[in-house]
């Protein structure tokens, strides 16, 4: 009898563990080794002064599910004025441990070193920031969808930090350097955004 008793309890404490480790959930707020190119050489990660424009903790962002059976959502409009920065962090790279010909490496030294090997002298850094815009369903229901982008600085281009679905072109013929029109949105899917979340209180305030 107590060794059945004893059975049941490794059985109940077992399915518990695997309970807690399967609800354990995800820092939000942390950038992803998979998504940091050469993150084994990597450093300390920190924040990007005054980009982000409304910071919050993401773990504490009330999730909603997508209301609707299609799983594709729209641009609420074509423009970028309802987009949000909640975390814009940077680092740089050790270029001790970097490999020379990463694309993290901007320099490969033109002579081996003492081991024999080019190594890298000089190094882009990366940045990652959240972001989040306003997007419908094709239920009408409207969302704050959240998505990360992670990337070398050496990379960046205007179109890197874009809203999901939206997009921008040069004016032709503009005497402005840089001079953008707004361009066409495109549908995105569910799968492509962190979580959605309810419209902040000044998303409602604005329309």
């Amino acid at each position: 009898m107590r060794r059945s008793y004893l059975i049941l309890f490794v059985i109940l404490f077992l399915l518990e563990s695997v309970g807690l480790s399967q609800n354990q959930s995800v820092d939000l707020n942390q950038v992803p080794l998979i998504d940091t190119p050469s993150s084994y050489a990597l450093t300390k990660w920190k924040d990007k002064k005054g980009y982000a424009s409304m910071p919050l903790d993401l773990n504490t962002v009330r999730k909603v599910n997508l209301n609707c059976e299609s799983k594709t959502l729209y641009p609420t409009h074509p423009e970028q004025t309802t987009k949000q920065y909640h975390s814009y962090v940077i680092a740089s790279y050790d270029t001790y441990k970097l490999n020379p010909n990463d694309e993290a490496c901007t320099l490969k030294s033109k002579y081996k070193n003492g081991a024999g090997k080019h190594y890298c002298q000089r190094s882009s850094t990366v940045e990652s920031a959240v972001i989040s815009d306003l997007y419908r369903d094709e239920c009408s229901n409207i969302y704050r969808a959240f998505w990360r982008v992670t990337f070398l600085t050496t990379h960046d281009n205007m179109g890197t930090l874009f809203s999901k679905g939206r997009t921008m072109y040069p004016k032709p013929h503009s005497e402005f350097f840089g001079d953008m029109v707004i361009g066409d949105t495109y549908a995105v899917n569910e799968s492509d955004f962190l979580f959605l979340s309810e419209v902040f209180a000044s998303d409602v305030k604005a329309q």
